[in-house]
Protein backbone atom coordinates (compact mmCIF):
# COMPACT_ATOMS: atom_id res chain seq x y z
CA UNK A 1 0.00 0.00 0.00
CA UNK A 2 2.77 2.40 0.92
CA UNK A 3 4.51 1.85 -2.44
CA UNK A 4 1.27 2.57 -4.28
CA UNK A 5 0.62 5.74 -2.29
CA UNK A 6 4.18 6.91 -3.01
CA UNK A 7 3.79 6.34 -6.75
CA UNK A 8 3.91 9.64 -8.70
CA UNK A 9 0.52 8.84 -10.29
CA UNK A 10 -1.15 8.81 -6.86
CA UNK A 11 0.48 11.91 -5.45
CA UNK A 12 -1.77 14.91 -5.86
CA UNK A 13 -4.39 13.08 -7.90
CA UNK A 14 -7.91 12.12 -6.87
CA UNK A 15 -8.11 8.47 -5.73
CA UNK A 16 -11.21 6.28 -5.75
CA UNK A 17 -11.05 3.06 -3.74
CA UNK A 18 -13.40 0.33 -4.97
CA UNK A 19 -14.88 -1.09 -1.80
CA UNK A 20 -17.51 -3.51 -0.56
CA UNK A 21 -18.05 -1.38 2.56
CA UNK A 22 -21.64 -0.22 3.11
CA UNK A 23 -20.53 3.43 3.24
CA UNK A 24 -19.03 3.27 -0.27
CA UNK A 25 -20.87 5.61 -2.64
CA UNK A 26 -21.78 4.37 -6.11
CA UNK A 27 -19.08 5.41 -8.58
CA UNK A 28 -21.80 6.81 -10.81
CA UNK A 29 -22.44 9.41 -8.08
CA UNK A 30 -19.24 11.11 -9.29
CA UNK A 31 -20.61 12.31 -12.64
CA UNK A 32 -17.27 13.25 -14.17
CA UNK A 33 -13.96 12.06 -12.79
CA UNK A 34 -10.91 14.24 -13.31
CA UNK A 35 -8.60 13.04 -16.09
CA UNK A 36 -5.85 12.33 -13.58
CA UNK A 37 -8.04 10.11 -11.35
CA UNK A 38 -6.67 6.90 -9.90
CA UNK A 39 -9.06 3.99 -9.41
CA UNK A 40 -7.82 1.40 -6.92
CA UNK A 41 -9.20 -2.12 -7.20
CA UNK A 42 -8.27 -4.56 -4.48
CA UNK A 43 -7.65 -8.25 -4.10
CA UNK A 44 -10.26 -11.00 -4.00
CA UNK A 45 -12.17 -10.61 -0.76
CA UNK A 46 -11.64 -6.83 -0.70
CA UNK A 47 -9.21 -4.77 1.32
CA UNK A 48 -9.05 -5.21 5.08
CA UNK A 49 -10.63 -2.40 7.12
CA UNK A 50 -7.14 -1.31 8.15
CA UNK A 51 -5.98 -1.12 4.52
CA UNK A 52 -9.06 0.87 3.54
CA UNK A 53 -8.45 3.27 6.39
CA UNK A 54 -4.91 3.94 5.16
CA UNK A 55 -6.23 4.85 1.70
CA UNK A 56 -9.00 7.03 3.16
CA UNK A 57 -6.47 8.83 5.38
CA UNK A 58 -4.56 9.64 2.18
CA UNK A 59 -7.65 11.18 0.58
CA UNK A 60 -9.21 8.25 -1.30
CA UNK A 61 -12.98 8.16 -1.73
CA UNK A 62 -14.67 4.79 -1.12
CA UNK A 63 -16.75 3.87 -4.17
CA UNK A 64 -18.95 0.96 -5.12
CA UNK A 65 -19.10 -0.62 -8.57
CA UNK A 66 -22.59 -1.93 -7.89
CA UNK A 67 -24.34 -4.69 -5.99
CA UNK A 68 -22.31 -7.52 -7.53
CA UNK A 69 -18.79 -8.60 -6.66
CA UNK A 70 -16.64 -8.44 -9.77
CA UNK A 71 -13.97 -11.12 -10.19
CA UNK A 72 -11.44 -11.94 -12.88
CA UNK A 73 -8.92 -14.71 -13.28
Amino acid sequence: IEALLEHPRCKGNQMYLCSLAPEARPLIHYKKLPDNSVIIIGPAGDFTPEEEQIFVQHGAHRVSLGPHVLRSE
